[in-house]
């Protein structure tokens, strides 16, 4: 296992104009002294990708640092059809990116919470898109790893039905410890439960708003 830095770790400086990504890189190389290895890159972060990409690349490269995953923020929690293919494209974008990064291993998600709308009635759409998905990625050579996000497929049993489901060795999980809280589930039993079935660990908490 290698330990790694998130970008999104420092999303709200981010959001406060604080830091950029060349920022996030020259930060997370100074935590190398206490045991970073690498760092996790986020779609959501790119301001102009196709510029960004040899630059991030480089600086990487010259940090000493490993880019150990890349992650994207699907949601085939889509009641609309053309909804849900455009969300596929994306992710099969992201799927094509990671390649490009040289990363192995892309951060997905099943989708997010609707209104009126249980986990259940969603299973389809988020079964149906992550196969396709995973189907694409092992021409690329890329593993997706599900996180536990949000409310929607937010528990371990929830994410074990959907790799299942799936069936494929292109889909594990990425065990996100913090959201377990959201859902009410202890985050050590989850992690117990994924364990086996686990590409990626994102180790965080949570503190409760004041």
């Amino acid at each position: 296992m290698k330990l790694s830095i998130s970008m999104w770790s420092v999303v709200s400086a981010v959001r406060q104009g604080k830091i950029d990504l060349a920022g996030f890189i020259d930060f997370a190389a100074q935590q190398q002294a206490n045991g970073a290895q690498g760092v996790e890159l986020l779609d959501y972060f790119w301001r102009d990708r196709d510029a960004e990409i040899p630059k991030v690349l480089r600086q990487i490269s010259d940090a000493g640092l490993e880019l150990a995953v890349y992650s994207i923020g699907n949601d085939f929690f889509q009641p609309e059809r053309s909804a849900w293919e455009k969300q596929l494209a994306d992710a099969k974008t992201g799927v094509e990116v990671a390649d490009r990064l040289g990363v192995r291993t892309l951060r997905v998600f099943s989708g997010n919470a609707k209104p009126g709308y249980a986990f259940e009635d969603g299973l389809a759409w988020i079964v149906e898109g992550l196969a396709a998905l995973a189907e694409y990625a092992e021409r690329y050579k890329v593993t997706l790893a599900l996180e536990n996000h949000g409310l929607m497929a937010g528990r371990s049993d929830q994410v074990r039905q959907v790799i299942d489901a799936v069936g494929s060795p292109a889909l594990r999980a990425n065990i996100d410890t913090g959201n377990f809280l959201l859902v009410g589930q202890n985050p050590t039993d989850a992690a117990r439960d994924l364990a086996p079935l686990a590409a990626l660990v994102h180790l965080k908490d949570f503190r409760r708003a004041r």
